[in-house]
């Protein structure tokens, strides 16, 4: 007999990027920052920033094993691990169904 191994998504809301930052770039920090722990895929969404001109926000979406969940938590929610200047904060899917991505 064997387990089924789950997964579960570490969403991750990343702003105050310089507007021109691309989702391949947070993907390059997501690598930088797991080290040899162990990540299934990463999705980045562009969102719409209010002043775009001025700064991007993105939904990072980290999927990683169900048992490592509470552990990739503490190190992607870490503003040591991400570029000096950038706020991150949990990202809350809205209520009504609809992603504010662009």
């Amino acid at each position: 007999m064997k387990a089924v191994i789950t997964t579960q998504t570490v969403d991750t809301f990343v702003s105050r990027l310089h507007p021109e930052t691309k989702s391949g770039e947070l993907r390059d920090c997501v690598d930088s920052v797991k080290g040899d722990l162990k990540v299934k895929d990463v999705t980045c969404s562009k969102l719409k920033s209010k002043y775009a001109d001025l700064y991007v926000s993105y939904h990072v979406a980290i999927k990683v094993k169900a048992t490592d969940f509470m552990c990739r938590i503490e190190t992607f929610m870490s503003g040591n691990v991400w570029p000096h200047g950038v706020l991150i904060r949990r990202y809350f899917r809205p209520n009504n169904g609809t992603n504010n991505a662009q």
